[in-house]
């Protein structure tokens, strides 16, 4: 994915984000998008909450395989 992919996936998934706060898969794409436009630190803080959660998703796995990779980083 390249920059303007990227960027074009940011402004989509925080819409998205808007509507349907609750659903989990949005927010882990979300937090994927947001970290390759280069902000680590905001993927970080989403996917802290997202893993901190009660409910399933079903990407739970990749959120946690990126988490770890953000926190060698």
């Amino acid at each position: 994915m390249d920059q303007g992919e990227a960027d074009a996936a940011l402004t989509y998934l925080n819409s998205a984000n808007l509507g349907a706060p609750q659903d989990l898969d949005i927010q882990y794409h979300l937090a994927v998008a947001v970290y390759r436009v280069g902000r680590a630190a905001d993927a970080r803080f989403i996917l802290e909450n997202l893993l901190g959660s009660v409910g399933s998703f079903t990407e739970r796995a990749e959120a946690e395989k990126l988490m770890q990779e953000l926190k060698r980083s």
